[in-house]
């Protein structure tokens, strides 16, 4: 035999102390929810670089310039495993003809001075 609980007919009035946890809750549904929005927008962006005929490097500034994402289309493309360049078992300059290597870091260099985005990224 299912019992059944009645439903309140009147609504509640809740005090101050009762709202806050609501309100804490709340607040961490909606920082949830838009950490997955934003995840969601970078996974599709990414998606988009897997398939286009660009390949996107990110680098941090710490102790020299450090590798901390390489889109996957890189294998593709260049035939580096993205793994052989982010875990260091070679480095990216490492394919790249040494005449061009010098005009690299000095466009690498005056980019991280010049663009206030990439600055932001290296900081």
């Amino acid at each position: 035999m299912t019992r059944y609980v009645p439903l309140i007919q009147k609504p509640r009035t809740f005090n101050q102390e009762q709202l806050q946890p609501l309100q804490k809750l709340s607040l961490h549904i909606a920082t949830y929810l838009n950490l997955i929005r934003e995840q969601n927008h970078f996974y599709h962006e990414h998606e988009l670089i897997d398939i286009s005929p660009a390949v996107l490097l990110k680098w941090s500034n710490f102790r020299g310039f450090n590798l901390t994402y390489v889109s996957n289309n890189v294998e593709k493309l260049f035939g580096i495993p993205p793994l052989t360049l982010l875990e260091r078992d070679m480095l990216f300059e490492d394919y790249i003809d040494e005449s061009t290597l010098d005009n690299l870091s000095s466009y690498l260099l005056i980019t991280a001075m010049v663009s206030p985005m990439v600055k932001r990224n290296f900081d």
